[in-house]
């Protein structure tokens, strides 16, 4: 009896050993890559399985296959917040900038005026100081982040209003 009860004690800690084991173990991430669940999430301009591979400007993915301004192009509900006091909703519309790193922000506050941000990594986006186009034409600068499946951005007008908008699909 003493005998079984020792087997059964091995075959437990046994079972409980390989359930602990960490899907990360046998995953190296390079380039300061880090292994989530068995799978490496690479950092700036780096794909690739195990974070190996220098992907163009403006790609990411496990082969350098995917646009990193595809998550930010759709047509979004926003909630837009200004510093004048304003708290609206409307849609806001993200299509594809002239160069791959380019997106063309338009509808801003729901009042047909539009900018260029530059996706300057996997879930940023720079709105680099320029002259809006359409009903506002002065000057506009800020930032967007993608995180998910939402996104938010931060717009300064040279008259000194900020716009806040919270983005959904």
């Amino acid at each position: 009896m003493k005998r079984i009860l020792i087997l059964l004690s091995i075959a437990a800690m046994a079972l409980a050993y390989v359930g602990c084991k960490n899907a990360c173990n046998d995953t190296v991430c390079l380039n300061s890559g880090t292994c989530n669940d068995g799978k490496c999430e690479c950092v700036g301009r780096y794909g690739g399985v195990n974070c190996d591979t220098f992907c163009p400007v403006g790609y990411e993915g496990d082969y350098c296959e995917i646009q990193n301004r595809a998550k930010f192009i759709k047509n979004w509900s926003s909630h837009t917040r200004t510093s004048a006091g304003a708290d609206f909703k409307h849609a806001l519309v993200v299509s594809a900038g002239p160069s791959i790193s380019t997106v063309v922000i338009s509808n801003i506050a729901g009042q047909a005026f539009s900018v260029v941000g530059t996706v300057g990594s996997k879930t940023t986006m720079d709105i680099y100081q320029q002259n809006a186009a359409g009903n506002y034409t002065g000057k506009a600068s800020g930032s967007g982040v993608y995180s998910d499946r939402k996104l938010t951005i931060n717009l300064t007008l040279e008259n000194g209003t900020t716009y806040f908008m919270e983005c959904t699909p």
